[in-house]
């Protein structure tokens, strides 16, 4: 838990202000590379080519909900908080309706990434689950791991660091 005195807080909003436009233009370029980042991540854990639809049929469905949790890939990874989130590859199609840009309207500051249902309708049912199948959160699991938190603050850092040397 990051905690902050009054006084930090004031003088980290007025060196903001004094940083003003190249500040600002650091913080979304920042945003812009953590989400791409984040996007690469995400879709590298939904890439998990180690077990075959046959593979997980003789491992009785391992995301099946009549287990007491997902069966396979358990404990964390560096990309992954909870590897059991990591989705197997197998046609492609929900890999590639994985979608990220900036958010409309946020002036650069939102980065938006999601499965596009038109792509893949089974989407949803993967990632939240379903009555039958455990929940995948690949994009929380992913955006929690600590190598990719740890990336993302540098990433964000370096962009900034690198605007305000301009000033």
């Amino acid at each position: 838990m990051l905690k902050l005195r009054k006084s930090s807080l004031d003088k980290a909003v007025a060196t903001m202000k004094r940083l003003g436009e190249q500040g600002r233009i650091g913080a979304i370029d920042g945003v812009q590379r953590g989400g791409k980042h984040l996007a690469k991540k995400v879709r590298d854990n939904m890439s998990y080519a180690d077990h075959t639809l046959e593979d997980l049929r003789r491992l009785d469905h391992p995301y099946a909900d009549r287990h007491p949790g997902i069966q396979i890939h358990k404990g964390p990874t560096a990309d992954l908080r909870d590897g059991t989130a990591a989705i197997h590859k197998h046609t492609g199609t929900l890999l590639a309706s994985i979608e990220d840009r900036p958010v409309d309207g946020t002036r650069g500051h939102t980065y938006r990434i999601e499965a596009n249902e038109n792509k893949a309708d089974y989407a949803k049912r993967v990632l939240g689950g379903t009555e039958i199948m455990h929940p995948r959160n690949v994009f929380l699991e992913t955006a929690e791991a600590p190598g990719v938190k740890k990336d993302i603050v540098n990433g964000v850092t370096e962009a900034i660091i690198a605007a305000i040397a301009k000033v």
